[in-house]
């Protein structure tokens, strides 16, 4: 059984959850504006008086055929999104210790549409990382070394909405860090179809392809599936710490380490 935040029994689909109507919500529960500025910024679509936003908002799964948010809809373009999906949102911790009984330095939960949730999780990031200065010798330049490769952080956070199970309701996608590394925490095993060496690989296969192509219009993930890839030469020529995944049935975890630590 799978509930609402009303409490509400929702549809059993479990591939594609995130279709699932939201019973009780109504195209007044959606930020129009934000969902304007997507169809002319990121879709290249013009919008005028004449424009039907009701078809566009059902042809892009937003709402279904009774006016209803669906899960994807809420998730981008709800105004209120955590009124509809409690399981929405992010939790970040910075504990100063090496596990969770350290002091908690910095804490957050953020509640918003997924692109403004990812650009949260990388200014967390940012804010309770170092970066150091090198110098390059023969080009007489600086060159800034992170923490954790900003690139490699949106790549993480990013694959957590895309890949997440929608359906568990009492979790959040959570990103902890520690004195030694960076833990990225995702509700939800990867589907049966994918396993960790053909992602690797580079083969992509998504539980939730509306929220994944939607984060491609925003540009928050490339079209080419090769996030994954990416990250690990990065470690591989940096000769960094490989990071680690961490699956379950009930999870999908992955563990970057700090440098001074590899």
């Amino acid at each position: 059984m799978i509930l609402s935040a009303g409490g509400k029994i929702l549809k059993q689909n479990l591939n594609h959850f995130e279709a699932s109507k939201l019973p009780g919500t109504t195209v007044d529960d959606i930020d129009l504006l934000k969902f304007r500025l997507y169809c002319s910024d990121y879709r290249g679509m013009e919008w005028d008086e004449e424009t039907d936003y009701k078809q566009l908002l059902y042809n892009f799964q937003i709402i279904d055929e009774n006016g209803q948010l669906t899960v994807v809809g809420a998730l981008f373009f709800a105004k209120t999104v955590c009124r509809f999906l409690l399981q929405a949102g992010i939790e970040m911790n910075f504990f100063e210790g090496p596990d969770k009984t350290a002091h908690i330095k910095d804490y957050k939960s953020v509640e918003s549409d997924i692109p403004a949730l990812i650009a949260s999780a990388e200014q967390f990031v940012i804010f309770n990382s170092r970066t150091e200065a090198e110098f390059n010798r023969e080009e007489t330049r600086r060159i800034d070394r992170h923490d954790y490769e900003p690139f490699v952080v949106r790549e993480l956070i990013t694959n957590a909405f895309m890949h997440r199970d929608w359906s568990i309701f009492g979790q959040k996608i959570r990103l902890n860090m520690f004195r030694d590394r960076l833990e990225v925490f995702s509700p939800g095993n990867i589907p049966n179809t994918l396993n960790l060496t053909r992602a690797l690989a580079g083969i992509s296969y998504y539980r939730n392809p509306v929220v994944a192509q939607m984060i491609k219009d925003y540009k928050l993930a490339e079209k080419a599936g090769r996030g994954l890839q990416k990250i690990m030469k990065f470690y591989k020529v940096n000769r960094l710490k490989d990071p680690v995944f961490d699956i379950s049935e009930a999870y999908f975890r992955v563990v970057l380490y700090r440098p001074r630590y590899s």
